[in-house]
């Protein structure tokens, strides 16, 4: 059973696989990037890899801590890394789910239905739902990369 490393998001634990997370740090200087969407926060250098920060909340239109965050979980591979922001406390467990609850997934944000591969309330009702990490890179770098194109966003000199 794989070890998940969850984040406070609203009103869900998300969780992503310990082989997918490289590390947890605490937040930094980060880089604005001109014209980009609210939910990217900016870029940092993390051992001299530049990486995207990005706040997950935002970009599902859930309440977010914006610049309060005080962690990032670095995941992903070699020039494929970002940098998940969050207030709170993470929390590490051991995944033993194994199915989707159908119901449960319908209750999440439409944007992460793709990318989980378990759902579930515990027994204080709070819901959990695990990331596939490497989706989760493509889908946000995909949609950076669709709204940097469009017209009026292009970086000026």
């Amino acid at each position: 059973m794989p070890r998940i490393l969850s984040l406070p998001c609203g009103p869900w634990r998300l969780g992503v696989a310990y082989a997918w997370a490289c590390t947890v740090v605490k937040a930094s200087a980060l880089a604005k990037v001109p014209c980009a969407p609210p939910w990217v926060l900016g870029m940092a250098n993390w051992e001299g890899e530049i990486v995207p920060v990005v706040d997950v909340a935002c970009w599902l239109g859930l309440p977010s801590e914006g610049a309060v965050h005080r962690h990032w979980l670095v995941g992903g591979d070699e020039g494929a890394r970002l940098a998940l922001s969050w207030a709170g406390r993470p929390a590490s467990w051991v995944w033993a789910a194994t199915s989707r609850d159908p119901g449960l997934l319908s209750a999440l944000p439409a944007a992460l239905q793709p990318l989980v591969q378990a759902a579930w309330r515990d027994e204080a009702g709070q819901g959990w739902a695990v990331l596939d990490g490497a989706r989760l890179f493509e889908v946000l770098h995909t949609e950076l990369t669709l709204f940097c194109a469009l017209p009026g966003t292009v970086l000026r000199s």
